[in-house]
């Protein structure tokens, strides 16, 4: 494989690798089983163009995120196994942080197009190397083409986290046992990526590129702000009057206002009177 040396080559066999999280999630088990036990040999990358600029523009990648987001980069291609799950191991691209402050695995990429078929792409292999890493967050700096920059930043989803391990791990037995794989290989899609969110400060949005809907915001804003003060209180009174009733009351009502308590907890409500 472009790249890799005969003894990085066969460090890879040692274990399950980013690249590699996902095929198994794929469901590419066969194949990428007989690579770990030597029947078969990886795929040569050499002659892949995309690869070969994903390779050549890394550094490139590296210092143009460190220069337009300010963030560090650091444990760059450090190489990193798992305390818990030691058949996963990576070669790290590095960790920083997210614009939001959380500490975040960070890889490289060079794509024709950035859209959510990339994100799903790289999800498995992103969220292999957090948990790895024992990280919550991932974060692709991916240049498109040859003039645009694009960052993705990603939480971990912890359900798909949960299942990749377990593929993982079953994957592994059948490379220890030296036993070809044969029906629990069925594929776990990725979970939808979430969106990226926008920030609108209509204080300082001219009036003709505010959205459709900031007249009906400004309204309910102004409502808001209006029955704050009324709302807090009540959210005060309402913890107040559940401390001061008893566990052993389950009812008590004075004219509208009533307080019950159940196995479920304590409901506080405007009710009419029971005769």
């Amino acid at each position: 494989m472009s790249g890799l040396t005969p003894e990085q080559l066969a460090e890879r066999k040692k274990g399950i690798g980013g690249s590699d999280a996902g095929r198994i999630m794929s469901g590419d088990w066969v194949s990428l089983w007989k690579e770990k036990t030597g029947r078969a040999e990886p795929e040569d990358l050499s002659g892949v163009l995309a690869v070969q600029m994903g390779i050549c523009t890394e550094d490139l990648n590296h210092r143009w995120y460190e220069r337009v987001t300010g963030r560090t980069v650091e444990c760059r291609s450090t190489p990193f196994i798992s305390d818990v799950y030691p058949f996963m191991r990576m070669n790290a691209d590095g960790i920083t942080t997210t614009a939001k402050g959380h500490r975040a695995y960070w890889d490289a990429k060079h794509v024709g197009r950035a859209d959510e078929a990339m994100v799903l792409r790289y999800t498995p292999q992103m969220t292999h190397c957090c948990t790895i890493l024992g990280l919550d967050w991932w974060v692709l700096s991916v240049f498109i083409g040859n003039g645009k920059h694009e960052i993705v930043e990603q939480e971990i989803d912890v359900l798909y986290q949960a299942a990749l391990i377990a593929k993982e791990r079953a994957f592994w037995r059948h490379v220890e046992a030296d036993e070809e794989p044969q029906d629990e290989a069925a594929p776990v899609a990725p979970p939808k990526p979430q969106p990226k969110r926008r920030e609108i400060l209509l204080d300082v949005t001219p009036p003709d590129e505010r959205p459709n809907w900031a007249g009906d915001f400004a309204r309910l804003a102004r409502d808001f702000a209006e029955t704050h003060g009324a709302a807090v209180k009540h959210a005060i009174v309402r913890k107040e009057m559940t401390a001061l009733v008893p566990e052993d009351v389950g009812l008590c009502q004075l004219g509208l206002v009533r307080l019950k308590r159940d196995g479920r907890g304590v409901s506080i409500s405007m009710e009419k009177p029971e005769c």
